[in-house]
């Protein structure tokens, strides 16, 4: 794909948010023409036929924001192609869509002074030699109180550190 010269390339941020937010509220209101016309700069391709102009805004808005503030992770790049594979491969029979950690995977957590070790399960998880249905309810048995099992081991993010 050729980019449009007036963008910064993919991962750049050089642009501030205004400028962005201005863009994009403004494709909203722009002629149809003007909208195929910025299309075939951003993808040297013409817009495709059954495109609707709501579906044509919400592309360029995507490849804007992404131009400037970059795209996905190479992670999630890596795990979308993977669905995608299993997807044309088995169509929907064997589709992989857990996003945690693999079966064979050890979590380690260290809480009050002691190391819990996990290991994760096909189905669930064990801990000193006990089979647990979901983190939450091994995170319960741990704390004696109610937790996020995927926060307390460390696999969610809180707010707080986000930033």
């Amino acid at each position: 794909m050729r980019a449009d010269r007036s963008l910064p390339s993919a991962g750049a941020v050089d642009r501030s948010n205004i400028d962005i937010e201005q863009e994009i509220a403004s494709l909203r209101s722009a002629p149809t023409k003007d909208l195929h016309k910025k299309w075939q700069r951003l993808f040297n391709t013409p817009v495709p036929r059954r495109f609707s102009r709501d579906l044509v805004i919400r592309r360029l808005a995507h490849t804007l924001q992404e131009r400037a503030f970059g795209g996905l992770a190479p992670t999630h790049r890596r795990r979308l192609v993977t669905l995608s594979r299993q997807l044309a491969e088995n169509n929907l029979a064997a589709l992989d869509t857990r996003f945690g950690p693999r079966p064979g995977s050890r979590l380690i957590r260290e809480w009050q002074g002691r190391t819990y070790m996990v290991n994760v399960l096909e189905n669930g998880f064990e801990y000193e030699g006990k089979r647990y249905g979901s983190l939450s309810q091994l995170a319960r048995e741990i704390t004696r109180t109610r937790w996020s099992g995927p926060r307390f081991f460390g696999l969610k993010k809180t707010k707080a550190d986000h930033g």
